[in-house]
This record gives structure tokens, C-alpha cells and sequence, in this order.
């Protein structure tokens, strides 16, 4: 009778740690066959045609390991919170608030990473006029996703200051103000990639002449 309980837990736990668990790795692995996920990348697969079949390199049976103690983790994580959030004191507000601002910043990252994989693989296997719509579709689409996800972010630190009472909600206000100067320093990432896709897209239409 006790063993579904602890499974639900575990699941539960499991489920918090999935950003990290299954992160994709997009940096060098985006012009290559491999691709990794987690943190550390252990999890690898070798793809052998993008529909085609996947293998796993050997050193993928880390991926367990890594999963079961980021699954601690995260467990650890959630009973601090659940401790910060019944003390109804300055250091319970400044521990939710923490742990929810660090782990709306990593559902971020994680979606992040998330969408250029999959623009990645969609791009793959196109011809050089599908590829050049696809890039003026992502062009068009960046600003927006960036700008959904901010707004997500900040949205979920909010809701999460609503279970605070009186002037405590003000750890919130800060954590949410340190989220936009974050967000606000990636204006020049934003730009960079914005002009990367114009260039890319010039280069591609040059192509289809």
C-alpha cells in the first residue's frame, strides 16, 4: 500500500527535474548527427538520417545515474519550498521566491534549447526553398517566442507572490525586477540572432536564383 505513494513522489519529483534531465545540447551539436541532452550532456544519440534510426553512443547508460540524483535534487528543492512557503516569515519568502525565479529561469533555458532542437531537425532535411520560408518564419517568430516567454516567466513569479502575505510579496517585486535585467542583457543576444537570420535568408534567396 505504501509503494504508490512513493511512486507518485518520485514521478512528481522526476517531472521537476525533466528540464534539466532531458535538456537538449544545441551549441556545437547543431551542424553535427549527434545529439545530446542533460546536464551533463551524457544522454547521446547518434542519428542516422533524421527520420532514419537512433543509437546510443556508449557512455549513454550515465543518463540513469544523472537522472536518479537531479530527481533528489529537485525533491530536495520542492521540500524547501514547501517548508519556505508554510513560514510565514522574511526568510520563507526569500526562499520561495528564489527557488521559483531560478526554476522559471530554467523552464526558459529549457524551452529555449527545446525549440531551436526541433527547428534544428525541421530544417534538416528541407531543400534550399523550404529553407529559406522556414527562415523567414523563424525570423518572424523570435521576437514573439522570446517575448511569450518573458512574459510567462514573470506571469508565474507573480501568481507565485499571491500565496505571500502584505508587504512580504515585495522579495517577489525584486526577483521579478533581477528577471528583467536578465532578460534585458539577452537584447543583444536577440539582435545577433535577428541579424543572423537576415543574413541567412539573403544567402538562401541568392541560392534559389
Amino acid at each position: 500500500m505504501q509503494i504508490a505513494p512513493h511512486t507518485r513522489r518520485w514521478l512528481f519529483n522526476f517531472g521537476l527535474a525533466a528540464p534539466v534531465v532531458f535538456l537538449p545540447q544545441v551549441g556545437d551539436r547543431m551542424n553535427s548527427s549527434d545529439l545530446a541532452f542533460g546536464f551533463p550532456g551524457f544522454l547521446d544519440i547518434h542519428l542516422q538520417g533524421i527520420i532514419g534510426s537512433a543509437q546510443l553512443l556508449p557512455h549513454s547508460w550515465l543518463a540513469f545515474p544523472v537522472a536518479v540524483i537531479w530527481t533528489i535534487v529537485f525533491g530536495v528543492a520542492w521540500q524547501v519550498r514547501l517548508w519556505a512557503k508554510s513560514h510565514n516569515e522574511w526568510v520563507g519568502a526569500f526562499v520561495q521566491a528564489l527557488l521559483t525565479s531560478l526554476y522559471c529561469a530554467l523552464t526558459f533555458f529549457f524551452l529555449w534549447n527545446l525549440v531551436c532542437l526541433v527547428w534544428f531537425l525541421w530544417c534538416y532535411s528541407l531543400n534550399t526553398s523550404e529553407f529559406t520560408h522556414a527562415l523567414i518564419l523563424a525570423r518572424a517568430w523570435l521576437p514573439y517566442l522570446y517575448a511569450l516567454g518573458a512574459t510567462g516567466v514573470l506571469t508565474t513569479v507573480f501568481l507565485d507572490s499571491r500565496m505571500r502575505q502584505g508587504p512580504q510579496r515585495v522579495v517577489h517585486c525584486v526577483f521579478a525586477v533581477l528577471l528583467i535585467v536578465a532578460f534585458a542583457r539577452l537584447t543583444p543576444v536577440v539582435v545577433w540572432q535577428l541579424s543572423e537570420f537576415d543574413q541567412m535568408i539573403s544567402w538562401s534567396a541568392a541560392q534559389n536564383k
